[in-house]
C-alpha cells in the first residue's frame, strides 16, 4: 500500500489544469502520473473543462485522448494502490518540474517539492516502486518504509525487512535512510538495507558511495563493503557486488550463519509463520544456497540434511530438534 500526502497549498483549478496539460504532454507518463491524472480528472467537471480549455491553447491531448492514453497504458500492469491526500494532491508529479507558464500565456504557480509515502509488502510480495526524483526502491517481502521529501532533504525509515534502493543523483537534496540505529547518507548510488532483527542492520554498497552513521561514529562504504551494525557496534566485511541482491530472485546465501537468521529470511517469503522452538537450535549454524522464496523447499532441505524437525499446521510451522 502507497499512502501519498501532497503539499496543503491551494492552488487554482486553472492552476492544476496547467500543471496537468505539462504532465500529459510528456513523452512517458509513469504509471503513478497516469493513475492520479484519472483521479483528478474525473473528480470534478470543472477539472475537465479548464483541462480541455488550456490543452486547446497549448498542443496537449485533449481529455478524451488522455484519459483513453492512461487507460491503454495501465492495462496489463500491475500497480499499488495509491491513496491521494489533499485538494491538490494530483498536482504532485510536477512537484519536480520547472514550468514558466508566463512564456506561454498559462496561469503562474510554483510546483513544492514535496511528497511523502507509506510502502508495506506482505509475505511473498516483492514491489518496484519508482519515486517522483527519479528514485527506485525494491521492497522485499513483509516489509515497510517510508518516504518524505521535504526542505531538500530526501528521507526514508525502514522500519521493518530488506530494501533495495537505486538512488537518483541530486548533489542539492542528499537522500537518507533510517534502519535501526542506522542512518545512511548518500548523494546517488545503489545499496541494499537488511533489518535483520530490531538491533541488526546490514547496509551493503554496490554502487557509488554511502555514508554510515551508526551513533556518532561514521564510516564511508564503497562497491563491495558491507557494514553490519549489531546494538551499537558495527563491523565492515567485504562482498562481491557484481550482481545486484540474491533476494530479488527468491534466493539466499548462507555460509556458517545461525538457523535463525535463515529462518527470518524465509519468514519474508513465508504465508505461514515459521519460528524455532528454542535458542539453543536457533544458534545452530547452517550453510548453503537457499532458495526462500520457496519456504517449503527450504524446510524440506533443513530436515534432510541438518535433521531438523518440521511440524506444522495451518497457523504456524515449528522447528524442533
Amino acid at each position: 500500500m502507497i499512502k501519498v500526502v501532497n503539499d496543503p497549498k491551494i492552488l487554482s483549478v486553472e492552476d492544476e489544469a496547467a500543471a496537468w496539460v505539462v504532465a500529459m504532454m510528456a513523452e512517458s507518463v509513469p504509471a503513478h502520473t497516469e493513475r492520479q491524472f484519472e483521479l483528478w480528472i474525473t473528480a470534478n467537471p470543472d477539472h475537465a473543462q479548464a483541462y480541455a480549455d488550456l490543452s486547446a491553447t497549448w498542443k496537449a491531448p485533449s481529455v478524451a485522448e488522455a484519459t483513453a492514453t492512461v487507460k491503454r497504458q495501465r492495462q496489463g500492469r500491475s500497480h499499488l494502490a495509491i491513496i491521494l491526500g489533499g485538494a491538490i494532491a494530483a498536482c504532485l508529479v510536477l512537484g519536480f518540474v520547472s514550468l514558466n507558464t508566463k512564456s506561454v500565456g498559462l496561469p503562474a504557480f510554483k510546483p513544492q517539492p514535496t511528497y511523502s509515502a507509506s510502502l508495506m509488502t506482505g509475505p511473498g510480495d516483492i514491489q518496484d516502486v519508482a519515486l517522483p526524483d527519479g528514485t527506485r526502491i525494491a521492497l522485499s517481502g513483509n516489509s515497510a518504509l517510508t518516504v518524505q521529501f521535504l526542505n531538500g532533504r530526501r528521507q526514508v525509515e525502514l522500519t521493518r525487512g530488506e530494501a533495495w534502493f537505486d538512488v537518483a543523483h541530486d548533489e542539492g537534496r542528499p537522500f537518507h535512510v533510517a534502519a535501526n540505529d542506522t542512518d545512511v547518507k548518500v548523494v546517488g548510488t545503489a545499496f541494499n538495507i537488511d533489518t535483520v532483527t530490531g538491533d541488526i542492520t546490514e547496509i551493503s554498497v554496490y554502487r557509488g558511495k554511502v555514508q554510515v552513521a551508526v551513533g556518532k561514529a561514521h564510516t564511508d562504504l564503497t562497491p563491495g563493503l558491507k557494514l553490519i551494525s549489531h546494538s551499537g557496534r558495527s563491523e565492515v566485511t567485504r562482498f562481491d557486488a557484481a550482481q545486484t541482491p540474491d533476494w530479488r530472485d527468491g534466493w539466499y546465501e548462507a555460509e556458517d550463519i545461525e538457523l535463525g537468521r535463515l529462518i527470518a529470511e524465509v519468514n519474508r517469503f513465508a504465508k505461514v509463520p515459521v519460528k524455532i522452538a528454542d535458542p539453543d537450535l536457533a544458534a545452530k549454524t547452517v550453510s548453503g544456497r537457499f532458495k526462500v522464496s520457496d519456504p517449503a523447499l527450504v524446510l524440506s532441505g533443513l530436515k534432510q540434511v541438518y535433521g531438523i524437525n518440521v511440524q506444522a499446521d495451518e497457523t504456524v510451522t515449528v522447528l524442533t530438534k
